[in-house]
């Protein structure tokens, strides 16, 4: 396949489409890299390990492979930070507030947050805690119905109701106007709950063993796709891991559909499994196999072309090793700055090759201009690069 004709670069499939919070907003990868320095390789590394993963023959070795898929996603970035004398554990299951999200944006939608609640509330009997982030008080709609704040004072519900069943209407009453709200607030507060690693270990297994009973039970694509979205959304919901649970469960998401002979997706945020419902997941999903097709062509066309893409980026890292004054502008992962850079002096003529020679693989735009001094041939132009100039012709020209 000639990878030029399709719309989207292998490296759209490791970020989002669009922004948590603003629909209008497409982050890039450069976005992601500086955030987190050599995201795009632990993504990679992470879904190369995935699609290489056979069927799983029982919930102990599914979960096991999430582990590892996890561990590889996270693997560029610190596994503690110092506290005092102490460690704080930034990776793993070790912590003990387990996040749920009541935020207002395209992972979430109403129905899907009331399903958290029910979830809370009703299956797991536990107290109802919510942090509201705007004047950072923390609320607690407990078992003896009645709220906490975060000076422990009570405040009364006057909750009717003999169970919790009944009691539920009037605590969708409480939160959901917090999320229904229109005020222009989109991070009105999150639901949390205290867990422990074996609390959440039982969880995940019984989860999954519900997805072996269920997968099985289907024959129809869009039926399997359901019960997909399902587990993963229950998975993302017990939040196994003190970070990256939405990209390692949106790399599983995508092995479960090649195990089951599902078109791969692609959708518009890794996390759309935190707060939304399964309709609006399964929609999101069924796009999301569209949105694959055209962007990336097959899985196995794109699987080679996230491959090519990591062995560049360490070939290209030695590279630039040797030349320090552009070493900012490779961890930046600015690929169109760099090759302008390196256009300037004869010095990095190994590094401008190479960059002319990989500019589809990364990606490059070798016609990409700065705002003073133009494109790379102009740059090696201005600065009487020969050899430069001469490489450069021979692709812009």
């Amino acid at each position: 396949m000639n990878t030029c004709l399709l719309p989207a670069h292998s490296t759209q499939i490791m970020i989002d489409l669009v922004s948590s919070y603003n629909t209008n907003t497409q982050p890039t990868l450069q976005n992601f890299i500086l955030r987190e320095k050599n995201y795009d390789l632990a993504f990679c590394s992470a879904w190369e390990k995935g699609m290489q993963l056979e069927s799983f023959k029982n919930s102990k070795s599914f979960l096991n492979a999430l582990d590892e898929i996890y561990s590889l996603a996270m693997s560029h970035l610190p596994k503690f930070e110092r506290v005092g004398k102490g460690f704080k554990p930034l990776q793993g299951r070790t912590f003990a507030l387990n996040y749920y999200g009541l935020l207002k944006n395209v992972c979430s939608d109403e129905e899907g947050i009331k399903d958290i609640i029910r979830k809370i509330w009703i299956d797991q009997e536990d107290d109802l805690e919510l942090c509201l982030r705007n004047n950072e008080l923390c609320y607690v709609v407990s078992k003896d119905n009645v709220i906490l704040d975060s000076d422990e004072n009570t405040i009364p519900m006057n909750l009717v109701g003999d169970t919790r069943q009944e009691t539920l209407s009037q605590i969708f009453n409480l939160l959901m106007p917090l999320y229904t709200n229109e005020n222009g607030s989109l991070d009105p507060g999150v639901l949390c709950r205290k867990s422990n690693g074996v609390e959440r270990e039982k969880k995940a297994l019984k989860t999954i063993d519900r997805y072996f009973e269920l997968i099985n039970l289907e024959d129809s694509p869009v039926n399997k796709i359901r019960v997909i979205a399902s587990t993963i959304r229950d998975l993302m919901q017990i939040h196994l891991y003190f970070d990256g649970n939405g990209r390692s469960l949106y790399i599983l998401a995508n092995v479960l559909f090649k195990q089951n002979n599902l078109q791969p997706f692609y959708p518009k945020n890794m996390c759309m499994f935190d707060g939304n419902s399964i309709e609006k997941m399964e929609s999101e999903l069924l796009e999301g196999q569209e949105r694959f097709s055209t962007f990336f062509g097959s899985l196995s066309d794109l699987n080679d072309r996230l491959k090519n893409y990591s062995d560049c980026i360490i070939e290209l890292k030695n590279l630039t090793n040797n030349h320090k004054t552009v070493q900012k502008l490779f961890d930046e992962r600015n690929f169109n700055l760099l090759l302008r850079q390196s256009a300037s002096n004869s010095i990095t003529l190994d590094l401008l090759e190479f960059l002319l020679a990989n500019a589809t693989t990364l990606p490059i735009d070798i016609f990409s201009r700065g705002e003073k001094f133009g494109n790379a041939l102009d740059i090696a132009k201005k600065y009487e690069n020969l050899q430069g100039i001469a490489l450069l012709e021979k692709y812009l020209v």
